[in-house]
């Protein structure tokens, strides 16, 4: 599932599910905040930023238990910060192991047990199913009357 809090939170509170976030989304959220952050041009020239964010995109693939916050260059800090607070959850005032809640929890993003049971670690193949299902009701006079006919299509031949 892509980063959009109010799409999990409806999932999660309709469904009573395990989400899964995209790892591809996870990796594009963080270059939006290198681009926002005013560090582009650092990152592109200085190795140890890159090197930082690989190191960062690498967290996804640990145990969860052992995904923490590395060391980086100065300029990268405000990155590190932001993940820190929107994917792991800062330290709370005072303590040395207890964490704030995450916006996204590590659970979430992290891909490790994911790689370990061949499950796919990003969703590009729904993204494409909904690709082909829009293409496909375009061509249609009654959109959701296709719509309709395209899922149930869809889904004939997805439990076949």
């Amino acid at each position: 599932m892509d980063f959009k809090k109010g799409a999990m939170n409806a999932v999660e509170s309709k469904f009573k599910c395990q989400l899964y976030a995209c790892f591809f989304h996870l990796s594009q959220s963080l270059y939006r905040r290198v681009q926002r952050s005013g560090i582009l041009k650092d990152f592109a020239l200085n190795d140890k930023c890159s090197y930082t964010f690989k190191l960062i995109q690498a967290l996804a693939f640990l145990p969860v238990k052992d995904v923490i916050p590395e060391q980086c260059p100065k300029s990268f800090e405000p990155i590190l910060a932001y993940f820190e607070r929107v994917y792991i959850g800062k330290l709370k005032l005072n303590s040395k192991s207890q964490r704030k809640v995450a916006q996204f929890p590590i659970e979430t993003w992290n891909v490790f047990e994911r790689v370990i049971k061949r499950l796919p670690r990003t969703n590009n193949n729904v993204e494409n199913w909904h690709g082909r299902i829009q293409a496909d009701s375009r061509y249609n006079e009654s959109y959701y009357y296709a719509q309709l006919q395209c899922l149930t299509l869809n889904l004939r031949t997805v439990i076949s």
